[in-house]
Order: structure tokens, then C-alpha cells, then sequence
């Protein structure tokens, strides 16, 4: 049994769609799949210097209750908005495929 009072974030999944404006450019939009309330955890991150500039990533792993549209989805099709932040989500674990909870690993976008 899943203790629901440890979701106490409010999240928003971003699905990612391709768009053809008039003239035959495609665009990627970023839509609403799906609102829930989950568990958020700062897994660490890392340093990494590029061009004389220090950037840090920042790992955070998201947990909710199980959702069938979304442990379907690929990761690289989704986002996660929380906090004022966007996430890219690096990978979608549905624990033994037990169907109660998904932990999902993301990385803020900078």
C-alpha cells in the first residue's frame, strides 16, 4: 500500500507535440498531459565546465502514484514543470512493474 500523504508537491507533465505552421515549419509545443501531486527529492548533480564557464546539473527524482498514460510515454517526449523550474526527464521507473508508483529521474533545464 502506497502512503498518499507523502505527495505533497504539485507537478505538471509536459508533453511534447510537433507543430506545422503555415508555411511547413515544424515547431515543438510543450502541452499539458497531465497535473498530479507528488514526492520531490534533489538527487545531487554535477559540475561540469564548458568554454571557460562553470554550469552544475541538478538531478531531481520525482515520485507519484502510478499513471498508465505516462509509464507509457518516452522520456524523451516528456517534461515536468515544478517549482517555476522545467525538467527534462532522463528516465521513467515503474517499480517491478507493480502498477503503484512511478520514480521518475529528471534534470532541470538551464
Amino acid at each position: 500500500m502506497i502512503d498518499v500523504k507523502k505527495y505533497t508537491k504539485r507537478i505538471t507533465i509536459l508533453q511534447s507535440q510537433d507543430v506545422i505552421d503555415d508555411i511547413g515549419n515544424v515547431d515543438c509545443i510543450w502541452t499539458v498531459l497531465h497535473r498530479c501531486w507528488a514526492s520531490v527529492n534533489c538527487t545531487g548533480g554535477k559540475k561540469f565546465y564548458e568554454a571557460a564557464q562553470t554550469n552544475v546539473q541538478d538531478y531531481v527524482t520525482f515520485k507519484m502514484r502510478y499513471c498508465q498514460k505516462i509509464s507509457g510515454m518516452s522520456a524523451t517526449k516528456i517534461r515536468i514543470s515544478y517549482d517555476n523550474k522545467i525538467y527534462n526527464v532522463k528516465y521513467i521507473d515503474d517499480y517491478f512493474e507493480q502498477h503503484k508508483e512511478l520514480k521518475i529521474l529528471a534534470e532541470e533545464v538551464l
